[in-house]
């Protein structure tokens, strides 16, 4: 997860340093930014669908390409992915142990009424009422 911040920061950088001056380039520096953020993907292997999503794409490069185009927009936008990534996968990890809880918690409460029923103390499925 820090190479991707590391890579974001130099794909910044080197935007900056090699064309940052050039007036001409300007309102190609964003083109420029993402070739440089492919780049240093393919270059040092990282793909945001296996490392982090744990995603096989099927392509081959296709994954280095896509993170380079994210690394090419910046280090804040790649902030902005990763807490995303982060709020979903969090998301998913917290409603699948709320499903496992809600499922003990049944299995719980049927057994206990198995038992009592088994021991005498429920005579019906209703509750009785008091007056």
């Amino acid at each position: 997860m820090q190479s991707l911040f590391i890579l974001a920061f130099l794909t910044e950088s080197f935007t900056e340093y090699l064309f940052g001056k050039i007036a001409k380039l300007e309102p190609w520096k964003k083109y420029l930014a993402i070739a440089i953020g492919v780049a240093l993907a393919l270059t040092f292997n990282v793909d945001v669908f296996r490392d982090i999503l744990k995603m096989t794409v099927v392509v081959p490069y296709v994954g280095s390409i896509i993170t380079g185009a994210i690394l090419g927009r910046g280090s804040n936008y790649l902030h902005d992915v990763v807490n995303l990534v982060r709020s979903i996968s969090l998301d998913n990890i917290t409603r699948a142990e709320a499903t496992q809880a809600d499922t003990a918690f049944t299995e719980a409460e049927t057994a206990k009424v198995e038992a009592q029923t088994a021991c005498g103390f429920v005579t019906s499925a209703e509750p009785t009422k008091e007056m």
